[in-house]
C-alpha cells in the first residue's frame, strides 16, 4: 500500500492483512473449493480500489464487488474454471 500523506487523509486506505486459510481436511472433502481457493489472486491494486469505494465512496461491500466483477471476469471466471477441472 502507498503510505498515507498526512495533509490529504481522505485518500488514504490502510489494508489489513489478507490470508487464505483452510482446515487440513478441506482438500479431501472439498476439492473443488480447494482448487478455486488455491487460484484465487486479487491484485493489490484491485484490494485498494474495493476498499477504497467502500471505506471512501461510501459503496456497499456487494456495491464495489460487483463493480470488479463486472470489470474483472477474466480473474474470477479462472477462479471457477479452476474449480471445475
Amino acid at each position: 500500500m502507498p503510505p498515507c500523506d498526512p495533509k490529504d487523509l481522505n485518500s488514504c486506505i490502510v489494508a489489513p492483512p489478507v490470508l487464505k486459510v483452510v482446515w487440513s481436511g478441506f482438500e479431501q472433502k472439498w476439492p473443488a473449493g480447494f482448487a478455486m481457493m488455491k487460484a484465487l489472486q486479487v491484485h493489490a491494486e484491485d484490494q485498494q480500489n474495493l476498499i477504497f469505494a467502500v471505506d471512501k465512496q461510501g459503496k456497499t461491500l456487494d456495491q464495489a464487488v460487483a463493480q470488479w466483477m463486472d470489470q474483472h471476469k477474466s480473474d474470477w471466471q479462472g477462479w471457477v474454471k479452476a474449480a471445475q477441472n
